[in-house]
């Protein structure tokens, strides 16, 4: 299902929307993150996980990190095999406030950021 969106502007990828997967379990905020995404001209993808196959033409994962035990965390290595070349962006308000591309933290869970 890809979340309903109200018009702005467009940022296109290829002649096409930039697609996001957002993946968070808890559904209000992968409503809330669907709509600023929307709002802003993405397509988003909500899902509570990660699935069995990869949702077609998606160029950039958004995805809940509340815990390093967390599910999404757990789900890495299929993330991994379904988006190998896929830029993640973490979202955790539990781990550290913000995070550099390099760090080794984001590395390891294989973030471009950690928010």
């Amino acid at each position: 299902m890809v979340a309903p969106c109200r018009p702005g502007p467009l940022l296109m990828v290829e002649d096409s929307l930039l697609k996001i997967l957002v993946l968070d379990e808890d559904s209000d905020m992968r409503a809330l993150v669907s709509e600023w995404l929307c709002a802003a001209g993405y397509v988003a993808v909500p899902r509570a996980s990660v699935g069995l196959a990869a949702e077609p033409d998606v160029g950039l994962i958004v995805a809940d990190i509340p815990t390093m035990s967390a599910p999404t965390v757990a789900q890495q290595p299929r993330l991994d095999s379904l988006y190998p070349l896929v830029p993640r962006i973490g979202l955790s308000v539990q781990l550290r406030r913000s995070l550099p591309g390099p760090s080794e933290l984001a590395r390891s869970l294989g973030l471009r950021r950690l928010l």
